[in-house]
């Protein structure tokens, strides 16, 4: 049998591949298929009989403890692979996980293993490297006190800790626990420069059918359609011919409940938020689908055996996104093995109460402005909501029914994303006759939530298409992530026309922030920069504009960004009034300097969700 040699630290956080080229043997035999045997709570038990058989493999980060919440953001998509009985240069046994690579057989990962006299293999999932490397990829900084983080990477010493193995006849799951020891560039007033924290990782092997079903509809049929889908893999040169992403979901028989969403960690009340959320998307199968149900003790993220939505309290405040949903799917048939969304709770609950607050206390200084506050409009103009991001709705929205709306809408747009869909930025270019935009999975202004209830029209051409194979009845309005660079049109954050959005926005802003002598509050750093890097990169594609428009366009838009670039206090302000209007616009010359920066005028991502 050929012996293979392991690094210590090849566990990755984007798992690294060593090829291992043709030569690997698997074991094999003559008898039929052995199903998995349940085992001890942190070791797994596999027969030789189960090597003949495929596996998806899949990693993800389920859980930090003391370490920075980003790391929630890391994993490794699933994908197909072998199980292969070797040695290590030692002559150990291990169980080597590999996948077929661009130049053969490469391996993921590779664990000690201990043959038992009858013949099993008891797996120690502890033993794939003793280093889990975190790459210092996502900047920002430490929220308590702006400490920076060091460069490069973090590394695990002390040996992982497995914590929980769970087996059924087809799937093993490991939950393993790494411990990172780190440094903060500086001491950040709440705590030491040194510090210790905890990375589990839930890594899952589920057994491949021997011939499975691949989906008819094909990532290039839906973008012919002007609809955007998933493929079944990602990163790959040929996604246009790949299956689209998609639920296993039988629509001729209308059986209801066909996949139930478990909701985990929700507050009571925010539990029915996310379940009216989930079930809206029910109305575009024209049935009862799915179903939302509260998780019991023994579900949780990462397993493909089901579908969780995770509220998860206490993140660094500088985790960027309200949601994020890095779905599973069978990566040859691109049918979803499990929903897996995460849903950032008390720290957006704790920035918006802080928003909200904040409009309360500045909305009486505006009476005697033209332009109205928040989600209300500050301009009257046909499809347009140009809004100043750091404000609520307090006119017409308690706090709670505020945030609620903001959540529902996260919530559905990341489950949109668990049905295949993709981000759809030109949903907002057209508005629904209920006065909405035609797609939630947009990203719409700031911290804005409306009175949304059902998908937008595109939406639900979407469901239909890929689910029910029904053609739309005119074209749709889309583009995606790799659009925004290439068109003026595809923006995030807008609402219309986009030319009008960011005029209108920097104008009414740049006069609120004029007059305001209310404090910003401390979540809100660089005000309005994201509307003002959109009206850059269509200043950038201005030959994209309509030839009647162009000329009036640039003239509006440089309009705009020069009043943004000479604001001062307003007349008659008190000496401490002044003193709060001049702090409030140096938050907005902030803005203006890392927009306008070379390096800083490529599309801003609001990173809501993905």
């Amino acid at each position: 049998m050929t012996n293979f040699s392991f690094a210590k630290n090849s566990l990755l956080a984007v798992v690294s591949l060593a090829t291992l080229g043709t030569a690997c043997q698997r074991q094999d035999d003559s008898q039929s298929r052995v199903k998995f045997v349940k085992t001890t709570p942190t070791k797994a038990i596999l027969e030789k009989r189960d090597l003949k058989d495929k596996f998806l493999f899949g990693l993800n980060v389920i859980e930090t403890k003391g370490f920075f919440s980003t790391a929630l953001n890391l994993n490794f998509r699933p994908v197909e692979s072998q199980l292969i009985l070797s040695k290590n240069a030692t002559g150990k046994p291990q169980l080597i996980v590999a996948s077929e690579g661009r130049s053969g057989l490469a391996m993921l990962l590779a664990f000690d293993v201990n043959e038992t006299s009858n013949g099993q293999i008891e797996v120690d999932f502890s033993s794939a490297g003793n280093e889990l490397n975190l790459w210092n990829q996502y900047g920002g900084a430490v929220s308590d006190a702006d400490a920076g983080r060091d460069a490069g990477s973090w590394q695990t010493a002390a040996q992982p800790q497995v914590v929980k193995v769970d087996q059924d006849a087809d799937t093993v799951i490991a939950d393993i626990v790494h411990t990172v020891t780190f440094k903060t560039a500086k001491a950040p007033a709440s705590g030491e420069q040194s510090r210790t924290g905890q990375v589990k990782l839930r890594v899952f092997l589920k057994r491949q059918a021997k011939i499975p079903t691949v989906f008819s509809r094909s990532v290039g049929e839906s973008l012919a359609q002007n609809i955007g889908y998933f493929p079944a893999s990602r990163g790959t040169s040929s996604e246009e011919n790949m299956p689209i992403a998609h639920y296993k979901i039988d629509v001729s028989s209308r059986k209801p409940a066909q996949q139930i969403v478990y909701l985990k960690g929700f507050p009571s009340d925010y539990a029915d938020v996310a379940k009216r959320a989930i079930e809206s998307w029910n109305i575009s199968f024209g049935f009862a689908a799915f179903r939302a149900e509260v998780a019991g003790d023994a579900i949780d993220l990462g397993d493909p055996r089901y579908n969780v939505v995770k509220w998860i309290d206490g993140l660094d405040e500088e985790v960027p996104w309200a949601g994020y949903a890095p779905t599973m799917a069978n990566p040859v048939t691109g049918e979803v093995l499990a929903t897996q969304i995460l849903i950032n709770g008390s720290t957006t609950l704790k920035n918006f109460d802080g928003i909200y607050k904040y409009t309360t206390e500045a909305a009486p200084q505006f009476n005697k402005l033209s332009g109205k506050i928040g989600n209300v409009p500050l301009v009257e103009g046909a499809g347009e909501n140009p809004v100043v991001s750091f404000f609520a709705d307090t006119n017409t929205k308690s706090a709670d029914e505020y945030i609620k709306g903001y959540y529902f809408s996260v919530i559905m747009h990341e489950f949109g994303h668990s049905l295949g869909l993709r981000h759809n930025f030109a949903g907002s270019t057209v508005i629904d006759s209920n006065g909405i935009s035609s797609s939630v999975m947009d990203y719409e202004p700031g911290f804005v939530t409306n009175a949304r209830k059902v998908p937008g029209s595109y939406d639900h051409a979407a469901i239909r298409w890929g689910y029910f194979g029904e053609k739309p009845t005119q074209k749709l309005a889309f583009c995606t992530d790799e659009d925004m660079a290439k068109r003026f049109d595809c923006n995030q954050g807008d609402v219309g026309n986009p030319v009008s959005y960011v005029v209108a926005g920097l104008i009414e802003g740049t006069t609120v922030l004029e007059n305001l002598i209310v404090p910003l509050p401390d979540m809100v750093k660089k005000p309005m920069k994201g509307i003002m890097k959109t009206a850059l990169k269509l200043l950038d594609m201005q030959a994209q504009i309509p030839d009647s428009e162009r000329l009036q366009a640039v003239a509006d838009i440089n309009r705009a960004l020069d009043r943004v670039k000479n604001a001062q206090p307003a007349d008659g302000l008190s000496a401490s009034e002044r003193a709060i209007a001049e702090a409030n616009l140096t938050k907005l010359a902030a803005s203006y300097a890392d927009a306008t920066t070379p390096a800083a005028k490529a599309p801003v991502a609001f990173n809501l969700g993905l």
